[in-house]
């Protein structure tokens, strides 16, 4: 016996898509694909849903699919001018740490929208228009992504989010792809304030985006930490070629980045300082053991740098004919 194809959602005599848990028993619902008439099941064994009174055409890829985007453009079409609705969210990457975070679209953010539009040499799944004439392209994937090539394409803004999740809730798009402007989670944005304050308390030129976490964007990234000796507030560097870094590091570098001596290290490095006591933080415990810079990019370290140093220093006292030089 063939499964009873379930229908998320059933069109009423206006036109308006309405879930099976908002659905009254007398009224007529058609199938959103079809357009044939449905029943809802509304029993005590089963979750409420639509059904096809008979057999029908329907494929359910298609069904989930074709109900999203219109799901899709009825939220968007109801959230126009605020109303005091539901407000729209959506779920991306931040710019800077890379989790997912919630961005909250304000009441009103778009003007319109359509289905089934064509932009450049691609029919969209969705278009939501918002003045002055910016657009965002919502794909809605059933089971198959964007392709490549429309991806790399597509002149515009757009997001790709998953049929069953706008289904479920039309209100929330988790964008599982996109191509957006970057934006900053709450988390993220107040960090960047306080880097700020702290490098205009001591002075230091901070370099643009030294708040972020990616290394492609700037020379240097910042993070906040106390110093061991002040416990004063103070910023910290991350910069290619840490840790024990004895090339010079790029310009123009913040003040407290220095060439200091270090025993620990048994030599000289550039190393991060307290602007305010001058002590020197340690790589070690910068860098090594991963609290603050966690993630990004380190030099290998296959040889204990101590080590090297006295081998490199006997080695030299070895062919110079000296006794074992003292450090």
């Amino acid at each position: 016996m063939a499964t009873e194809l379930v229908v998320p959602y059933g069109v009423d005599a206006s036109g308006t898509l309405v879930s099976p848990a908002s659905a009254d028993r007398n009224a007529r619902y058609r199938c959103p694909q079809c357009r044939t008439e449905l029943v809802l099941r509304a029993g005590t064994r089963r979750i409420r849903h639509f059904a096809h009174k008979l057999a029908a055409p329907c494929n359910g890829e298609t069904l989930r699919h074709l109900t999203a985007k219109l799901l899709l453009v009825q939220t968007i079409r109801n959230s126009r001018g605020g109303g005091g609705g539901i407000l729209i969210t959506l779920r991306r990457p931040c710019a800077c740490c890379r989790r997912d975070a919630d961005f909250p679209l304000p009441p009103g953010s778009f003007d319109s929208a359509n289905s089934e539009v064509r932009i450049g040499n691609y029919i969209c799944d969705v278009v939501a228009h918002s003045a002055p004439g910016r657009v965002l392209v919502i794909e809605v994937c059933a089971t198959h992504e964007v392709p490549p090539e429309k991806a790399e394409q597509l002149s515009v803004p757009w997001i790709e989010v998953n049929a069953e999740a706008i289904i479920e809730n039309p209100h929330h798009w988790h964008a599982v792809r996109s191509r957006l402007r970057p934006s900053h989670c709450d988390e993220c944005k107040n960090r960047h304030s306080q880097v700020a304050a702290l490098a205009e308390r001591w002075h230091i030129e901070l370099p643009r985006k030294a708040a972020c976490h990616d290394p492609s964007a700037t020379p240097y990234l910042a993070a906040i930490d106390k110093c061991w000796r002040c416990h004063e507030e103070i910023l910290l560097f991350w910069w290619r070629g840490v840790p024990f870094c004895e090339a010079e590091p790029p310009k123009p570098r913040p003040p407290t980045i220095q060439l200091r001596f270090s025993k620990t290290h048994g030599g000289k490095y550039w190393v991060n300082t307290c602007p305010k006591c001058h002590a020197i933080q340690g790589d070690n415990f910068v860098f090594v053991e991963g609290r603050l810079f966690a993630g990004l990019p380190l030099r290998p370290l296959d040889v204990d740098p101590v080590q090297w140093r006295r081998a490199t220093r006997e080695m030299i006292a070895h062919m110079l004919g000296l006794p074992s030089l003292r450090y």
